[in-house]
């Protein structure tokens, strides 16, 4: 569809179905991705049998697929076994950067990667940049096509704390990132020499000019947590998502010149009437000594005393709570509760060892962690003693199963949303979770290493659990599988714990549907209206 108005119309791409899609740089072509069609054959095969199949091990891969926008049948190219992740255009419009996986299988597709630059013609190898298999985030051309960066986790499961660059001609890789314990977050290129990198800073985004020579130089931009989008070099802007932890995030500017950020459009000008929670940083020592942060949503409602506070760490683990707008926050302050959003070890944004320091030790470092902020919140007169309460989402789903069964009748009320409950089951059942992830994780595997997963697991332990629990799951979740629900469900009804357990159909990890994520939020703070005092 033309920018100046008209009507859309369509592309034919054939048998193929896109997925992600890329303009071409002089804008007459359109590459994307889609799933290689299966063969007339490999149907009638199927028929046949019944539609039995090979689990986990029949993926079909995604190839990269031209098509010119005057039509015609889209060119195939880079024909082979390997399933393409990303790709990107060269700037002459001759070449594709492109991540592959050896498979379309979520495990090896989400962190298992190469990188190699092939001909867009035919798909012929140019340059085999990456050949060593690890997790690739962002990859982009500079914009003399001289090179190509890309960001990496190196000798971490999915912290990416390298930017590599590839520059044609020479063959030469090397990390601009030498030095830094950073958590990548984006980058940009502002010309052909230079970038802008983001990257999380603990709570907050630290953008810092790296250059292909020259020491790293931090800009300055105000508060705002940013994601990054596309740049006009020629201008100094570039294109972000901004938010702070009352704005909802909106599209706006950088000037990269002087580091400030114009807001193009507020999306959400209703937030403005809306009696929005203060939010601040608070800091507390674990016990051995160590700082640890967390993001507090202090209740409008109790903003002069102790008040109910709810406990909702991040997922993950392998993420960060950060300074911008948090609707699951805001929503629970509206309705009394102070929010707390701690940054346990495990995470991102506070460096490579604060990441690792829970492997081998899961449950119990985060925990650590943790119950110190709750009391810091006690003790500085902001939470009542007797009004707590703990839920969390995936990774944060395992906590709340973890704290329920170590922390006798302190809290009043838990949710486990999508969480892990059981790790052997976690290890089985999940698309993602296994292999090298434990190995990362646990230090191993079930098989060979079940003490490991032993002391880590909530099922060992759930009968030490006391106080009532929802249990929030969706049915179709093949990251933490429904399964686990079902598992906490059991344990609590025989450990005749009260427990309440909400399935939704269709539901991925991740909820979709509205009318289910309405619903889901209603009977999460519905569960801790129930149980207040």
């Amino acid at each position: 569809m033309r920018l100046d108005g008209g009507e859309p119309r369509v592309i034919d791409t054939g048998e193929h179905t896109p997925g992600s899609f890329a303009w071409s740089p002089e804008g007459t072509r359109i590459a994307f991705l889609a799933k290689v069609p299966e063969t007339d054959e490999a149907k009638e095969a199927r028929f046949r049998r019944g539609g039995a199949y090979r689990w986990d091990q029949e993926w079909r891969p995604s190839h990269p697929m031209v098509v010119d926008l005057a039509g015609g049948e889209p060119v195939h190219v880079h024909q082979g076994n390997d399933h393409v992740v990303q790709l990107a255009w060269s700037p002459d419009g001759a070449s594709f950067a492109l991540v592959t996986a050896e498979s379309s299988n979520p495990y090896e597709a989400w962190m298992q990667h190469r990188l190699r630059i092939v001909s867009t013609r035919d798909g012929a190898t140019q340059y085999e940049v990456e050949t060593e298999p690890g997790s690739i985030q962002h990859m982009a051309w500079s914009p003399d096509g001289r090179h190509v960066a890309w960001e990496r986790a190196h000798e971490t499961l999915s912290l990416h704390n390298e930017l590599r660059l590839f520059t044609l001609g020479t063959g030469e890789t090397r990390n601009l990132t030498e030095g830094m314990d950073v958590s990548l977050d984006g980058f940009v290129w502002t010309g052909s020499r230079a970038l802008l990198v983001s990257t999380q800073a603990k709570t907050r985004t630290e953008l810092v000019r790296v250059g292909l020579s020259g020491a790293p130089s931090v800009l300055a931009h105000g508060d705002a947590v940013l994601a990054l989008g596309n740049t006009d070099a020629r201008l100094g802007k570039v294109a972000v998502i901004a938010s702070t932890a009352t704005r909802p995030h909106a599209p706006g500017v950088l000037d990269v010149r002087r580091g400030a950020v114009e807001t193009l459009h507020a999306i959400n000008p209703q937030v403005d009437q809306w009696d929005l929670a203060e939010v601040f940083v608070v800091s507390w020592e674990n016990a051995g000594g160590q700082s640890i942060e967390g993001v507090l949503y202090r209740s409008p409602h109790h903003a002069d005393g102790p008040g109910p506070l709810m406990v909702l760490p991040h997922g993950g683990p392998d993420a960060v709570t950060q300074e911008r707008f948090s609707s699951w926050g805001h929503y629970f302050a509206a309705r009394g509760y102070s929010v707390l959003r701690p940054n346990y070890r495990g995470g991102f944004g506070y460096g490579v060892d604060f990441y690792a320091a829970n492997r081998g030790r899961l449950g119990a470092i985060e925990l650590e962690d943790i119950e110190p902020g709750v009391d810091h919140l006690i003790e500085a007169g902001i939470a009542d003693e007797g009004q707590l309460f703990y839920g969390g989402w995936s990774w944060g789903g395992y906590l709340s199963a973890w704290t329920l069964a170590h922390t006798g009748t302190r809290y009043r009320a838990f949710v486990v949303g999508a969480g892990v409950n059981d790790n052997v089951l976690g290890y089985v059942t999940s698309d993602i979770n296994h292999g090298i992830v434990a190995d990362w994780e646990y230090l191993g595997r079930p098989w060979r290493d079940p003490e490991s997963y032993g002391r880590s697991n909530p099922a060992r332990f759930l009968q030490d659990a006391q106080r009532p629990t929802l249990v929030i799951h969706g049915e179709a979740d093949d990251r933490v599988s429904f399964v686990n629900g079902q598992l906490l469900y059991r344990a609590l009804r025989d450990a005749e714990v009260e427990v309440d357990f909400w399935a939704y159909p269709r539901e991925p990890h991740g909820f979709r549907e509205p009318a289910h994520v309405e619903h889901m939020l209603t009977q999460w703070a519905a569960w801790y209206d129930a149980h207040r005092e």
